[in-house]
Order: structure tokens, then C-alpha cells, then sequence
């Protein structure tokens, strides 16, 4: 594996508006955000394993990070960390290819900002995600949902809460997370007062 520690030659060829830390901030700020308009529940997740991502190159290449370039991104550094992540983090093949997923988004972003790395950028954007295991879908069969229904308590807040949380995630198939990020202003009223 290469190691550009020592070698500031090609650490400086990369200016200051290109350097890591600028483009990893303006992906996240600026493409992210404004581009491509992802939910707060994906860059939470993006964020998370670059944050996983520069933990690893400080602790197994002891590469502080002030100092990360582009070049930590070859495949050679990715491919290390995906096995960190099967090895060492004991994930699941679909956590380490959503970590995947978060790196290739960057990579994506950065052939846009950085072509003259794309060979680099190439080369890792190559790296095929692990396969995963087909899980069947589970799924509540009518009694069963009307017997957590029934168990919701009609003449308290709580239950009328809890009522209307299973009819939301019943009717809707909206997620845990966007159920629980809800809120008063995002319910729209008809002309009846009615949601």
C-alpha cells in the first residue's frame, strides 16, 4: 500500500481549495444540500462513515486528519477499510455497502471537482459492494394489526397518539425515523380542518 506520508511532493500539488478537508465540507454543504437534495436521515449516514473513515486512517496508517489527501482515497485505503469494517466492527454486508455507498457519492462528486484525479477516483469507484443476504420481508397480517389497534387505549392522549402513529406507518409506509421526525407543520389540512 502506498503511504504519502513522507512524500509532500504530491501532498502539495493538490491547492488549498482542493485539499480534503474543502471538499469533503463542500460535499457535504454544498452537493449534498443544495444539489442533490438528500434527506437528512442519508447525510447523517454519509457523515457517519466518513467519520468512521478517518477514525480508521488514523488509527491503523496513523494518518492524522490534517493531513488526509485525495490519495486516501485509492483502493487500496478503501478496500482496507471495508475489511476494518467485516473484521474488526463485526458489520453486516449491508452496513459496510452503505458505508460504500457514502465514499462512491464523494468520489462522484469529487471526478467533478478534481478530473485530473480521475484515474484515482476511477479505480476506487471500481470497488464492487459485498453481497448481501436476501431477507425476506416481514409483515403484519390484518388481525395483527388490528389487534395492536385494539390495544391502543381510545380515552387517553397517549393512546390516541399511539392510534394514530400505526395508522401513519400503516397507510403511508413511511419510515420509523420520519414518523418520529414529524411535525405539527408538516401535517396539511383540507378546507374541513381535516388532515
Amino acid at each position: 500500500m502506498k503511504h504519502y506520508k513522507g512524500n509532500q511532493s504530491k501532498q502539495t500539488q493538490i491547492d488549498s481549495n482542493k485539499s480534503f478537508q474543502v471538499l469533503i465540507q463542500k460535499f457535504f454543504l454544498t452537493w449534498l444540500k443544495a444539489q442533490r437534495n438528500v434527506s437528512p436521515e442519508t447525510i447523517k449516514s454519509y457523515r457517519d462513515a466518513f467519520r468512521i473513515y478517518i477514525q480508521y486512517l488514523e488509527t491503523v496508517h496513523k494518518i492524522k486528519p490534517s493531513a488526509i489527501t485525495v490519495f486516501f482515497l485509492e483502493a487500496e485505503y478503501i478496500l482496507g477499510f471495508l475489511d476494518f469494517l467485516d473484521k474488526e466492527r463485526k458489520n453486516q454486508a449491508k452496513t459496510i455497502n452503505n458505508r460504500l455507498s457514502a465514499i462512491c457519492s464523494f468520489l462522484r462528486f469529487l471526478s467533478f471537482e478534481i478530473p485530473e484525479y480521475s484515474g484515482l477516483l476511477n479505480r476506487s469507484l471500481m470497488i464492487p459492494f459485498r453481497k448481501e443476504e436476501n431477507r425476506q420481508m416481514d409483515f403484519l397480517t390484518m388481525d395483527e394489526y388490528q389487534a395492536l389497534t385494539d390495544a391502543c387505549e381510545p380515552d387517553s392522549a397517549l393512546g390516541k397518539r399511539d392510534r394514530l402513529m400505526l395508522l401513519l406507518l400503516y397507510n403511508t409506509g413511511v419510515r420509523v425515523s420520519e414518523l418520529v421526525g414529524l411535525k405539527i407543520q408538516d401535517i396539511i389540512m383540507d378546507t374541513n380542518g381535516l388532515p
